[in-house]
C-alpha cells in the first residue's frame, strides 16, 4: 500500500516537471 502511494507521488512529480517543460519550450 505505502509502495504504490510513493509511485503515485513520484508519478505527479514528474508530470509537474513535465509541464514546466511544456511552459518553457511554450515560451
Amino acid at each position: 500500500m505505502e509502495l504504490e502511494s510513493e509511485m503515485e507521488l513520484e508519478e505527479r512529480e514528474m508530470t509537474m516537471e513535465e509541464r514546466e517543460e511544456a511552459m518553457g519550450s511554450l515560451q
